[in-house]
C-alpha cells in the first residue's frame, strides 16, 4: 500500500482531537521548560503547540506570556490582541494584556483589562487571575490590594505559595508579617 509522504511520517490521523492532543503535549513540554528557565526552548515548545492546533488558546497566551518575559513585548501584544480578536471575553487573555500594558506605561488600560478578566473569568482561572492581580498592584505600590488578591489567589490555588515567596513582582514585601503568612508552606 502506498502513502502519501506527510502520512508516512504522520501514524495518527490528522483528527481534531490528534491535533489538539499534539498541541497539549507541546504545552506541557513547554510548561517544563518554563519552570526550568529554558525560556526559549518553552517558545519554541508553544510554537508547536501553536503550529499543531491554532486554536489551542491556552497555548497562544502562554506564547505571549514567555514572549513578554523574553523583553519582547510588541511582539506578545501583537499575540494577545490576535487571541482576544477571536476571544474577546478570555480571562487569562485580558490579564496578560493587562500586565503588558502595565509594563509599557499604560496603567489606566491594565486596570481596566484586570478588572475586566475578574468579571468574566471561570472558576479554573480565578487563581491566576487574582495572581497577577496581586502582581498588578505590588508593581503600583497598592498594598493594601496586593494583599487581597494574593490572599484569594492562594487560598484558590495554595501550590503557589512557593511561587509568590520568591515572585519579585512580591520582593519588596518579602519580610511583611502579611506576605510570610500568606507565603508560608
Amino acid at each position: 500500500m502506498l502513502m502519501k509522504n506527510d502520512e508516512k511520517n504522520d501514524p495518527l490521523p490528522g483528527s481534531e482531537v490528534t491535533q489538539r492532543l499534539r498541541a497539549e503535549t507541546h504545552f506541557l513540554r513547554a510548561r517544563g521548560y518554563h519552570r526550568s528557565g529554558r525560556f526559549e526552548e518553552a517558545l519554541a515548545a508553544l510554537d508547536e503547540a501553536v503550529a499543531a492546533d491554532p486554536t489551542f488558546t491556552r497555548a497562544r497566551t502562554a506564547r505571549a506570556h514567555l514572549l513578554r518575559q523574553l523583553g519582547r513585548a510588541g511582539e506578545a501584544m501583537e499575540v494577545i490582541d490576535r487571541v482576544l480578536s477571536d476571544e474577546p471575553i478570555n480571562a487569562v487573555a485580558l490579564a496578560t494584556k493587562g500586565i503588558l500594558l502595565q509594563e509599557i506605561g499604560r496603567p489606566d488600560e491594565a486596570l481596566a483589562a484586570f478588572e475586566h478578566a475578574l468579571h468574566v473569568v471561570g472558576e479554573e482561572d480565578q487563581s491566576l487571575i487574582h495572581y497577577n492581580f496581586a502582581c498588578y498592584w505590588a508593581t503600583a505600590g497598592e498594598t493594601e490590594e496586593c494583599r487581597q488578591h494574593l490572599a484569594r489567589a492562594l487560598q484558590l490555588d495554595p501550590t503557589k505559595k512557593s511561587v509568590a515567596a520568591v515572585d519579585p513582582d512580591f520582593a519588596k514585601y518579602a519580610d511583611d508579617e502579611w506576605f510570610l503568612n500568606l507565603t508560608a508552606l
